[in-house]
Formats: C-alpha cells, structure tokens, sequence
C-alpha cells in the first residue's frame, strides 16, 4: 500500500448495520461530576467571563469498519443573558441509515440545590426523520446545565475511511476539568500535531485502539476582546488518520475540476475578448465578467452541495458560490492559453496555521500563470481589482486542484502597497479660515473594493451622499462636490477618483491668530482595545497596508504658519509613521505615511506598542498656528 492510499477497512460491525449505539465505556472512561459541583467559583470569577466550565470532555473514535462516533459530556455553571440563551433549546435532527444521536443526560443543578431532569421529545416524520427536542427551563444565573451526547455515524466519510479535527485545550471560559480522547482502531493510525505549547497526550491501548488523551485541570480563561484567532496563539491539538494529502486531492479533482459541456464557455471567451488584445486584456475581460455579471449564491437545493457546478448551470443563472465561479473562470483562462488551477485555502480567518491532510478548507480561488509570473485571482471575493486580493486569502498556504497529485503553493504575503490609499489635496486656506481643495485620491486591494461594492450600482446621486457620509466620520461638517470616478467600473486598474472639499470653518480664529490642526481623512486614535493599558493576551495588529496623504494649500496673503517644521517618525515591529509639516513660499505642505504589518503584539509588548500608538495620535492631533501680519495685505482674519 503506498502513502497516499488510505487502509482498507474492516466489514461494518454488526452495531453499524443494525444501527445501534455503540458502547465506549472502556475507551471513556466515566468522570465523577459529583466533586466538581462541590465548590463552587465565586461569582465575581464568573461574570467576566458569562460562565464557568466545570466540565468539558471530548472524545473521537473512529472503528476498524471506518466509521466514527463523537461524545461529549459537558457541565456548565452559567451566568451572562448570552450563555443562558445558547442552552435554551437543543435541536437534533438526523436520520438513522446516516446517524443517531443519544443524549445521555439533560440536567438542571440549581443553585439553591437540587436537580431538574429535563424533558427530551423525540418524534419521526413519514420518511424516518428523527427530531430531537430538548428545552433547558428554568435558566437563569447561577445554575449548572450538564448536557451528555454521543453520535454515532454509520457511514464513512465521502472521502473514505477517515478522521480529523481540531481542539483547543483553553478558550474564552475558565475550565475545571478538560479532557479530550482520540482513539483509533486498527487498521488505521492517527497523527497528531501539537501547538502552542500543547502538553503530550498519555497513550494507552483498549483492544485494537490505541488511545490518546489530553487531561488538563483549571484552565485559565481569557477575555474575548479583539484578539487574533485562537489557533495562532492558545495550544490546541490538530488530528487526522490520513498520513498524506493525497485522498484529499484526489477527492477535490472529482469536486472541483470543471464539468459538463465546455461549449458555451467556448462562446462566452469570443464575446468578451478581440483578437488584438493583449493576453493581459483578455484576462481582465474575463475576470471581470466573472466577479461583476456573476452573483455570489446557490440555488437553496444546491447550497449544501460541494460538488462544482456545470459552467452552463452557472451562465445560464448568473449565480455562483466561490467554488464555482472559480472553476468557470478556470475553464475561461485555459481557453485563453493560460495555464489556471482552482486553488483551495482556509482563510485567515480560520486561523493561520496550517492543519494537517483533512478536508478543512473554506473558500476557493484561482491560480493562473501570465507574463512569466504567478496571478492569483479571487473571483468571489468582490470588486477587486485584478491581482488584488482581500487579506483574508494572502500568506496562505493553498492546495491545488491538480489530476498529478497534491501540490501546495503559497497564496503571496501581503504587501502594504497591495492595500493602499493615496490622497492628495491641492488647494487654498480662504481669508474666512475655509480649507477647499481638489482631492485625487487612489486606491488599491481592499480600500478600494471597500468603497467600489456600495458604488458600483449607485446613481450619481446616490455616490455622492455615500461619500459625504464617509468623509463626514473623519471631516465633521465638510462639504464634498463634483465628484468623477475614472476606473470604477474597470477592474484591470486600481481605483481612482476625484472630488473637490470645502471645510468650514477649519481653523478657529483668536485676533490675528489661526487654531488649525490638519485634516487627516484616517487620523490613528487611542479607541476600542488600545483604551486598555494592559492586556493578558496577544493583540492583533491592523491588516497589511498604507495609507499616504499629502496636503499642498495656498495660504492667504500676509498669512504665515507658526512653529514648522514639525516632523514625527515612530517604527516597530508592526507599524511606521511619518509626518512632516511645513512650509515653502506662500504654501502650506504636509505629508503623512502610515504603514501596517499584520501580526501579533504579544501581552509582554503591549504598553510600548500602545505607547508608540498614542505617539502617531498626538501627532494627528498636533495644532498647527497661522499668523497675520499687521498690516498685511490680504482679507482680514
């Protein structure tokens, strides 16, 4: 049997064809609840979190016949509205030729002391399908749910005789007891990948199982503010029974290669394309095609559905998920010559660590080859502009759809100029203290196809309000007029417009004497999770990208500016700022440069970070003085 071939299971156990629960007692072992409920945390422990863990055990296995079955067995002490809603009502719904599901226990210890059983209905429609039912009543703070459940599937997974997943050894609440049990029968192995400083398991064999087990006591919890995914900085266990990736690919090529007839494809490259363009045009005329007159959606009957599309299905309803717009635009560049591959990825924000071989992934896009170089295309992700990717897709590690077998590529990193917005104002400070001027602003990657989707469809009039409403967040009371676009419904290039901006009054007048402060359209503030001064966990840091804005004004005559040059630069690991105020002539000028770099501040970095944060907001907020002369000529202030 070579690697990448998955082991041959055993016949179903008699338990799978009769469809029975099957028993788990000597691969589980029982765990006493009766010690755990016996103190009780603090309440001023429990609010800040919503509840208290008393109880979390997990366990998977997966038998010689390749099936699997999943217990849980969880207790609760619970206080926040929000926790007590989650146990409101508990609702199953399976059939018995794929799964059943038993729940063991349903109890309600209140905390005056005793125990409420709880009601389970449990009813079968005409075509076998079991409803299960169970209400948790009454809830309120301070009672205990505990809740026990065991799956049991009778069949094997689509992609064979396989297991995987993922668990977090702490979360967001704090937890007495964890336990988490893998067990796999022969003939297959499990492999197992620890992070973050996940402990070793304690191995043990039960027949033809070999068990692993997790057991950890008093887990911390953490706040569930702004954080990064918990799988990048929390220890978790990452599992799978298959050694290689190469049943994945291979199921995903059944998936996600293009079906059906190919002749209207065929038709469709003719009508977007002329023989002298340029193989660079002809691609942004297809890709726009796709991301634009191609709507994100499923038909409902085909929304659970992971098979891809026929590309007539798709053209003829104009509608598809990620999958299927990518493989129609797949089928269309290889028309072209292009060489393309649908590619699959879990997006950043699933985390971005990598899992081992299992079918985790959550969107798909394309990989083409052009002009010697990669081009990575994401067709449903919105109006991008080609070569533009939303940050979600960049840095990760993707699997292509290839019949040769798994091949991994690198989704490119992000690059700050790849998420940019660049504006430059040019204008006049009137004798009134009004601040007008000609903005030309260009943006690329996600700024861009942030202000390109609500505008796209929009009247004239419509734009217009949308992007006073914009800038008013940042330019109270400010008037914005003729605006043009230039590249907004073109794709293949970054997007550009033009408005002219009146904001007035925009310097405060004492005597002879202006109180300005600049006008950034994205001033950084001291806000949401930077008002804390300390943190206990990881912080994450804005996405990749730049920000560059550059003032060029006129200056009344006789007026000139106080106190500049002024000029402020702050680097670190995750951020660069610069801002330069001056004058030349008769001219106001300034330009700030802000750079991010995704990524994690660990706790122990935090205050500087926040330090050096609060520094770029003061700068921001740095008031500027504009002096008459006596005398001058020019309007008087």
């Amino acid at each position: 049997m070579s690697a990448d071939e998955l082991p041959r299971p055993a016949w179903y156990l008699w338990r799978t064809w009769l469809r029975r629960r099957r028993p788990l007692r000597g691969i589980v072992s029982p765990i006493d609840t009766a010690p755990l409920r016996q103190t009780l945390p603090a309440p001023e422990n429990v609010i800040p979190f919503g509840e208290y863990l008393l109880l979390e055990d997990h366990a998977y296995v997966l038998h010689r016949d390749g099936t699997m079955t999943y217990r849980i067995h969880m207790m609760t002490l619970l206080w926040r509205s929000e926790m007590l809603a989650q146990w409101d009502q508990v609702q199953r719904v399976f059939h018995p030729r794929q799964l059943r599901s038993t729940i063991g226990k349903a109890l309600l210890h209140l905390p005056e002391g005793g125990t409420l059983k709880q009601k389970i209905d449990h009813k079968v429609d005409q075509i076998g399908n079991h409803y299960v039912h169970l209400a948790f009543r009454p809830l309120r703070p301070g009672v205990i749910v505990e809740f026990e459940e065991q799956v049991d599937y009778f069949q094997r997974d689509p992609l064979g005789p396989v297991m995987w997943g993922n668990f977090l050894l702490r979360t967001g609440a704090p937890c007495r007891r964890r336990r988490l049990t893998i067990a796999v029968a022969r003939p297959f192995t499990a492999y197992v990948r620890q992070h973050h400083g996940a402990a070793d398991p304690v191995e043990e064999e039960y027949r033809e199982y070999a068990v692993r087990r997790w057991d950890v006591r008093d887990v911390p919890g953490i706040t569930m503010d702004v954080m990064p995914h918990a799988r990048d900085f929390l220890p978790w266990i990452d599992f799978t029974t298959m050694r290689t990736w190469g049943p994945v690919s291979r199921h995903l090529c059944k998936e996600l290669l293009p079906q059906g007839d190919q002749r209207r494809v065929d038709d469709l490259v003719r009508e977007l394309t002329r023989p002298e363009q340029t193989v660079r045009e002809k691609v942004a005329a297809v890709y726009q095609h796709v991301a634009r007159q191609i709507r994100y959606g499923r038909p409902p009957a085909d929304a659970e559905n992971r098979q891809v599309r026929a590309p007539q299905e798709v053209l003829a309803e104009l509608r598809g998920d990620c999958k299927d717009k990518s493989a129609l635009l797949v089928g269309l560049l290889n028309r072209l010559g292009v060489p393309a591959q649908v590619a699959v990825v879990t997006t950043s924000e699933g985390g971005r660590t990598p899992f081992l071989p299992s079918m985790r992934f959550n969107h798909a896009l394309v990989r083409a080859e052009l002009d010697g170089g990669e081009l990575w295309i994401d067709p449903a992700a919105g109006p991008f502009s080609l070569g533009d990717l939303p940050s979600n897709d960049e840095g990760q590690q993707a699997l292509l759809v290839d019949p040769g077998g798994p091949q991994f590529a690198q989704v490119p990193a992000s690059r700050a100029r790849n998420h940019s917005t660049k504006r430059i104002y040019r204008g006049r400070i009137q004798g009134d203290g009004a601040f007008v001027a000609e903005v030309t602003v260009r943006m690329t990657g996600e700024p861009a196809a942030l202000l390109r989707a609500p505008l796209l469809d929009a009247t004239a009039e419509e734009r217009l309000k949308y992007l006073r409403q914009d800038l008013a967040a940042t330019m109270p009371g400010c008037e914005v007029r003729e605006v043009s676009f230039r590249t907004l419904d073109d794709l293949s290039q970054p997007l550009e417009l033009q408005y002219q901006i009146v904001l007035r009054p925009w310097a405060r007048r004492i005597r002879n004497v202006w109180v300005a402060r600049f006008p950034w359209t994205s001033p950084m503030q001291l806000t949401g999770a930077l008002a804390a001064e300390d943190r206990q966990q990881p912080m994450p840091t804005p996405r990749t990208s730049m920000i560059v804005e550059v003032h060029e004004l006129v200056l009344p005559a006789g007026v000139r500016a106080y106190g500049l040059p002024f000029r402020r630069e702050v680097r670190n690991a995750w951020l660069h700022y610069r801002c330069r105020i001056g004058t030349r002539a008769s001219k106001l000028l300034a330009v700030r440069r802000v750079r991010f770099r995704e990524g994690m501040v660990p706790a122990r970095a935090y205050r500087q970070f926040r330090r050096d944060w609060a520094e770029c907001a003061l700068a921001d907020t740095t008031d500027m003085l504009l002096v008459q002369r006596p005398n001058a000529a020019g309007p008087a202030i």
